[in-house]
C-alpha cells in the first residue's frame, strides 16, 4: 500500500514537472516531439499528449498539436503574471519536496537519502 501511495505521489511529480517544464520554456522552443516529452518526464506518450491537451483547452498553453508529426507546435507569447508565479511556485514546491525527501522517505527499512528530485521535475 506504501509503495502504491509513492508511486501516485511521483506520478503527480512528474505530470507537474512536465507542466511546468513546458509553462517555463515554451518561449524557447518552435515545437517539440511528444515522444521527447515522454522521455523527459519517464511517461507514457498518451499521457504527455493528454496533458497538453488539457493544458491547450484551459488556455494555459498557447500551441496546438500536430497529430501526423506528434509534435507540440508552440506559437509565441509574452510572459504574464501567472507564468511568472508559476516558476517561483515551482522553486518553492521544488525545494520543500527535496527536503522532504532527503530527511523523511523510509521504504522498508532502507532511508534513501540519494534522491535526486530533478529526475521527477527534471529541471
Amino acid at each position: 500500500m506504501i509503495l502504491f501511495v509513492y508511486y501516485i505521489f511521483f506520478r503527480k511529480i512528474q505530470e507537474e514537472g512536465l507542466r511546468t517544464w513546458i509553462f517555463t520554456c515554451r518561449n524557447h522552443y518552435d515545437s517539440i516531439s511528444l515522444d521527447q516529452l515522454a522521455k523527459m518526464f519517464d511517461l507514457p506518450v498518451a499521457d504527455v499528449h493528454s496533458i497538453i491537451c488539457r493544458m491547450i483547452i484551459k488556455e494555459e498553453l498557447s500551441a496546438s498539436i500536430d497529430e501526423s508529426a506528434s509534435i507540440v507546435v508552440m506559437s509565441k507569447s509574452e510572459e504574464n503574471k501567472l507564468h511568472l508565479l508559476a516558476q517561483q511556485y515551482y522553486e518553492k514546491v521544488k525545494k520543500k519536496i527535496t527536503k522532504y525527501l532527503m530527511n523523511n522517505i523510509k521504504i522498508g527499512f532502507k532511508v534513501k537519502r540519494t534522491i535526486d528530485i530533478n529526475f521527477y521535475l527534471y529541471f
